[in-house]
């Protein structure tokens, strides 16, 4: 590929590493080619005069991302996985109150869109970024969340509605440093431009989600760009 997204908070894989030094460091910090990586430290590297911390130039680094990411939820309004200017072809909310859908969503989706395979209890609903495109050339993955069973409740001229236990939320943090805030759209047309990124988001550790909580789960159908801008311009 053409790129490779390097941006704080990412697991970067060393190429070359050198004696005594690790394969695989969390980055820090980045100064133009030059990326700071903290260490990681196993059984087989135990060296004393192995640092903490150590510089390399990006070209030698592949960036991968974390396991997990603590992600706060907003003081104010919902956390909003959408990037400026992105056309809505559908919307999804997430209320941790499930019994009050007719307030402020607590987080909002852009495009993102359901997988369910009752017979396989597959109960997903995934968003994809609008550019970005991972190694395999394919539109790389914003959002993920899994639900052990979602139960229909209703769908009307606005949306559909579901509620059920959340497993698990993968995404980046919206307001953190990240691959897709690290890159640029490519102008040329070529779908390489815009590969490098990684092909899973990590698991979002979001307080108030945790421990499978009941939520309630809407897609929007109708009068997206309203929707959006009520949801997201409220609190």
């Amino acid at each position: 590929m053409s790129r490779n997204i390097i941006w704080v908070g990412a697991r970067a894989r060393i190429s070359e590493p050198g004696p005594g030094v690790p394969y695989y460091g969390d980055v820090v910090g980045i100064d133009n080619d030059q990326v700071t990586v903290r260490l990681e430290r196993g059984p087989k590297h135990i060296d004393a005069g192995t640092p903490e911390t150590m510089v390399f130039p990006a070209n030698r680094l592949h960036a991968e991302a974390p396991e997990s990411v603590q992600v706060p939820l907003p003081k104010s309004g919902p956390l909003v996985l959408a990037e400026a200017g992105e056309e809505l072809t559908s919307l999804m909310l997430i209320h941790r109150d499930y019994r009050n859908t007719y307030g402020p969503a607590d987080i909002v989706i852009a495009n993102a869109v359901p997988d369910f395979r009752e017979r396989e209890q597959r109960f997903v609903m995934e968003s994809r970024h609008p550019w970005a495109r991972d190694g395999d050339v394919k539109p790389a993955y914003r959002f993920s969340a899994e639900f052990d069973l979602l139960r229909f409740d209703r769908a009307d001229e606005q949306g559909i509605y579901w509620t059920g236990p959340l497993s698990s939320l993968r995404f980046y943090d919206p307001a953190g440093d990240s691959p897709f805030k690290r890159a640029t759209k490519p102008t040329s047309g070529d779908r390489d431009d815009a590969a490098g990124f990684p092909y899973q988001p990590p698991r979002a550790i979001v307080k108030g989600f945790q421990h499978r909580p009941i939520v309630a789960v809407t897609v929007v159908t109708d009068d997206l760009q309203d929707t959006f801008d009520w949801h997201t311009q409220r609190r």
